[in-house]
């Protein structure tokens, strides 16, 4: 009897934007996205996966994707007892040379071959890639509670928002500092980093959809176009233009 493998390995590719619906499985799922850009959504945040990244999901959780024109990748499903030391909670990582070499690799694998030592020794070195690899700022946590999860939502359909902390506790029925204290308790950062993330994941949709970087400035609400490119770089470590080069 065949041993089943304890990875599967499936091309991800789409011609036109397209938004998947919820679903869920028991399997760990790594997203590898060669060109274009993924959008992944579970209960607790939302996950951005542009070219030269990778992102993880955990077994279980409830999700959904949606893509922006053109995209090619490869989704990797992981069996439960790979995942145990593997983060816990939806998150994307920047990949980097061998882990790159090793996935390729994978992707040669005849369909239906007996998995061997090989397969199992090039498997091993992946996990302990993925382990030691420090997530990047795509992923954004949406906080639980109803109030805060309101606001989340309201600043997410429109980030050219500017309303002061004071304001937006205001709306959330909370004093100021409850407000934050509560927000970073559920997200992991104060509601000013984390509208600043919404801001750059917003512009990294812009950027997909061929969109200017003068125009994204302009459209997010930043004070000038050098003020987008630095804050961009902060969180990417790249100018929006050099990030373009690399799609």
């Amino acid at each position: 009897m065949k041993k089943l493998p304890p990875l599967l390995i499936k091309s991800l590719k789409r011609e036109t934007s397209h938004e998947g619906k919820w679903h869920h499985h028991q399997s760990g799922q790594l997203f590898v996205i060669k060109q274009g850009l993924l959008i992944l959504e579970t209960k607790s945040g939302r996950s951005m996966m542009p070219s030269s990244c990778a992102g993880w999901l955990p077994t279980g959780h409830s999700h959904r994707a949606k893509t922006f024109g053109p995209l090619q990748g490869i989704s990797f499903y992981l069996a439960p007892s790979l995942c145990a030391e593997l983060p816990k909670q939806p998150c994307v990582f920047t990949t980097n040379e061998l882990l790159n070499a090793i996935m390729d690799r994978m992707t040669t694998w005849p369909k239906n071959q007996i998995w061997s030592l090989e397969k199992e020794h090039l498997l091993q070195v992946m996990l302990d890639e993925l382990k030691n690899l420090q997530p990047t700022p795509l992923y954004l946590p949406m906080p639980q509670n109803k109030r805060l999860e309101k606001i989340a939502h309201t600043f997410i359909l429109d980030p050219t928002l500017s309303k002061t902390l004071e304001a937006w506790a205001k709306t959330a029925h909370m004093t100021k500092r409850t407000f934050t204290r509560h927000f970073r308790q559920e997200t992991g950062l104060s509601f000013t980093k984390w509208c600043q993330q919404v801001r750059i994941m917003q512009s990294l949709e812009y950027l997909a959809k061929g969109k200017s970087v003068t125009w994204i400035s302009l459209m997010l609400g930043y004070t000038s176009i050098s003020a987008f490119i630095k804050i961009f770089r902060q969180f990417l470590g790249k100018t929006p233009t050099a990030y373009l080069s690399k799609r």
